[in-house]
Parts: C-alpha cells; sequence; structure tokens
C-alpha cells in the first residue's frame, strides 16, 4: 500500500464516449463518482475513535510495470464522509489515493484494513523522529543513511520493550468520574 499523488502515471485507458480518457490516478475519480460504488467503513481506530470514510477501489494499468501472476494493482480512493473547506477556498470532499499490489480478486475491506495499519505506521515514525532522533541524520551516501535509520529503529524497539518490562510505579492509569471525564489523580514526588 501506497500513498500516491494525483498525478500518478497510469498506462492510458482510451475514455468512453463523451467521458474523458484516463492518463494519470486523478482522473478517475470522474469514473468512480459516476459509479458510485462507494462503501463507508472504518479504517480503524485512531486518537479521536473510529476513523469512517467512503471507500472504492479500481484496477489500473501502471506504464512499465506488470503485476505478478494473481495479483493486479489497484488504485483505492478514501473519500471524507462530509463535504469540508478546502485549501483553496472550495467546499467539497477531500480525496486521498492510494496504490494497492493485491490479489486480483480481492476483498475492498481488507485493503482498507491495511490503510489502517499504515497509519499506525506514520504514527511509530513521528514517535521515532521525536525520541531516537530519526529524522536528524546528515548524511549524503545511502549506506551513512540507511545505518543511521537501523540504529534509530533499534533504539525505539528497545525502548518499547523496557517500557513494557518495566512501567513506571508512579503512573497510574486514569480513572473516570461520575460523568465520563477522565480524572488524573495527582501523585507526589
Amino acid at each position: 500500500m501506497l500513498a500516491v499523488p494525483v498525478t500518478l502515471p497510469l498506462a492510458c485507458l482510451a475514455g468512453k464516449p463523451r467521458q474523458p480518457a484516463v492518463a494519470k490516478a486523478g482522473d478517475l475519480l470522474h469514473y468512480a463518482i459516476v459509479r458510485d460504488q462507494w462503501e463507508r467503513r472504518s479504517q480503524g481506530e485512531g486518537s479521536k475513535g473510529q476513523q469512517y470514510y467512503d471507500w472504492t477501489w479500481l484496477e489500473v494499468p501502471l506504464p512499465g510495470q506488470q503485476p505478478a501472476d494473481g495479483f493486479a494493482h489497484h488504485l483505492l480512493i478514501r473519500r471524507s464522509t462530509s463535504n469540508k473547506q478546502l485549501a483553496d477556498g472550495r467546499v467539497d470532499y477531500e480525496y486521498a489515493y492510494f496504490l494497492v499490489h493485491h490479489h486480483r480478486h480481492a476483498a475492498l475491506g481488507e485493503a482498507v484494513r491495511r490503510a489502517g495499519v499504515r497509519w499506525k505506521i506514520e504514527e511509530n515514525n513521528e514517535q521515532a523522529r521525536q525520541i531516537t532522533g530519526l529524522g536528524q541524520y546528515q548524511v549524503r551516501r545511502w549506506t551513512s543513511w540507511h545505518r543511521h535509520v537501523t540504529c534509530a529503529m533499534l533504539a525505539l524497539a528497545f525502548l518499547t520493550v523496557q517500557r513494557v518490562q518495566h512501567p513506571d510505579p508512579e503512573q497510574q492509569p486514569p480513572t473516570r468520574t461520575r460523568r465520563g471525564l477522565p480524572h488524573h489523580p495527582r501523585t507526589r514526588r
């Protein structure tokens, strides 16, 4: 699963009469809207609860890249569930595009679940940047960069295991009040 821009080039598909030809990922949005086969699904648990979006996907040919036997390239399109004020002032849905190399007869639900895992990976990478200095490299060669990233990810794995094996005894889980709001007990230091 790979997030792609709307300008991702596709092997040119001939347009149907009175419908545009497809040369890039963004051109498929017209067909997705006309087809109107959006499914509302949860991408997974986020910081604000379940993340629901409308999803659809279309099989696409990529220029110069043939999928493996039994597999296909799909363009997974995610649409927000309501209209939003966009950066250019328009009010429209927000769209995101993902390129998926998946089994030819796979279900949309499996691709959506994997998109949710992708979000968790990005969150972990952000944590690694903050804790272990993953983004603090000044190297010019691939080998040096690879060594830095490997050391940073090993340090994050080590710290994660240490946190699980040795929890902070002063840190208590928050309790709930009668109103359902979290209450953090004060600890003395």
